[in-house]
């Protein structure tokens, strides 16, 4: 499924282009809305919205947020978006829903301002962001000074946009690798958990924040965790079992309140060379922070290799066999990057993780590498980033792995298990044997996501 507006869902004074990601307003007026082709009823989910045009005059009528698509609701799109049943914020420091409150939050609207959504279905609440900052103080992971606090929010939600002047112009951002900024801990992109198409795949996890381990080392006395000292892993790479000094067994509901406040341990830069990796985990796994590596291949346009500047965020999705694998990584934007980006289009781009140990770069792999399919350059008033998109279908060999730092153990309906996981495994893929407790299956999927201070896994049966 491709997250866009919907186009039986868009009033005949705009046009949809670019997929049906892009909306523009031909007439000027209001009451005219656009609705997304996705509803969701529990949960908590991200999204994005970018300014790629608008009337300076007329910005403060534009009004964005979400609406009941529940049947017997009064919202079409013939209604602005903030009435009726919907609830949505505007660039004039007014939130709407049935009426209008100040919120001091958000004045003037220009181009490249990208919006930002944190939908809670479960506690009913919805925060907006701008430029990658919460406005009005508000914390979507602690749930601090939600724009909207309203027991009504539920049922069948989803994302809308009203636009006032001829030529303003809107583009969806609902897909993680369309995204900016990352999701707040907690909070998942629209596509998250969707099936990926085998032909253009797509990331289905995003992330929860965490500590590293010496953060995680204090959880037992002043977060309440149950910490288990010293438990026996078996990684089965070479030298037998590895003692691990410390794991952590956490509670679903509990982890994504306690982990944002205790968030460190990884990096990004720039070398070394791979050892025994039971060995060096023995060794370091306490001592590490964690970082990665975004290269473009250039050897089938007759180039050198190119390394990239070190990536904002990282989000992909491991699949074995035929099924294609899919990276994604965000850069800052540079004049040399976007040159050797256009330069090798035939490239592959390549994620390496390394281990820094002692300010030593003790330990490097390569996660995953795709063939270059795409890139998008993004600018708002105080950023500039570039979007890189890869798939690949890769074949893995097979291998035993007993998974660690386990935050969640999930069954679905059909009996398949996922665990979630606190950090990138540098060597785990699909077709390997997973191990857990007394639960063992084979690997389908490895999805991460990592940004600048947090990263996630999850493994799929």
């Amino acid at each position: 499924m491709s997250f866009t507006w919907d186009p039986t869902k868009c009033h005949s004074d705009f046009s949809l282009s670019n997929g049906n990601r892009t909306v523009t307003c031909i007439v000027t007026g209001y009451d005219h809305s656009v609705v997304a082709n996705w509803a969701k009823s529990k949960g908590k989910w991200y999204w994005e919205i970018v300014c790629d045009a608008i009337s300076p005059t007329w910005s403060i009528y534009s009004t964005w947020g979400i609406c009941d698509q529940d049947s017997g609701t009064n919202f079409t799109t013939a209604t602005s978006a903030g009435w009726l049943e919907s609830w949505a914020g505007a660039a004039n420091n007014y939130k709407f829903h049935d009426g209008q409150n100040s919120i001091n939050s958000f004045d003037g609207l220009i181009v490249g301002d990208v919006l930002q959504f944190a939908l809670d279905l479960d506690n009913h609440m919805l925060f907006f962001g701008a430029n990658g900052a919460w406005l009005n103080s508000a914390d979507p992971v602690t749930l601090a000074n939600p724009h909207f606090d309203d027991a009504t929010i539920d049922a069948v939600i989803a994302a809308c946009l009203s636009m006032y002047a001829v030529g303003d112009i809107f583009t969806s951002c609902f897909a993680a690798a369309e995204q900016t900024y990352s999701p707040p801990a907690g909070y998942l992109a629209l596509d998250d958990g969707a099936k990926p198409d085998t032909a253009t795949g797509a990331i289905g996890f995003a992330c929860t924040t965490f500590g590293g381990d010496d953060k995680l080392a204090e959880a037992p006395s002043t977060l309440g965790f149950t910490g288990v000292i010293g438990k026996l892993v078996d990684y089965s790479r070479g030298v037998g079992p590895a003692v691990l000094g410390l794991a952590v067994t956490v509670g679903a509901a509990r982890y994504a309140q306690f982990f944002p406040a205790i968030s460190d341990g990884i990096a990004f830069a720039n070398e070394s060379e791979g050892i025994n990796y039971s060995a060096w985990l023995r060794q370091n796994r306490d001592l590490a922070v964690y970082r990665y590596h975004a290269t473009i291949t250039g050897g089938a346009d007759g180039l050198d290799d190119y390394v990239l500047t070190a990536p904002k965020s990282i989000q992909f999705r491991m699949r074995g066999g035929d099924a294609k694998s899919y990276l994604s990584f965000v850069i800052p934007y540079t004049v040399d990057d976007l040159a050797a980006i256009n330069a090798r289009q035939n490239g592959e781009l390549v994620i390496d993780m390394a281990a820094i140990v002692g300010g030593v770069e003790s330990l490097r792999e390569e996660l995953l590498r795709a063939d270059f399919y795409s890139v998008r350059f993004d600018r708002g008033p105080r950023s500039q980033s570039i979007t890189l998109v890869g798939y690949k279908a890769i074949s893995f060999g097979p291998g035993t792995v007993t998974l660690e730092n386990v935050l969640l153990e999930t069954m679905t309906a059909e009996g398949l298990l996922s665990y979630r996981c606190a950090v990138p495994d540098f060597y785990l893929r699909p077709g390997h044997t997973a191990k857990y407790g007394a639960n063992e299956f084979i690997v389908d999927t490895v999805g991460c996501f990592i940004g600048d201070k947090t990263q996630y896994m999850e493994v799929a049966e």
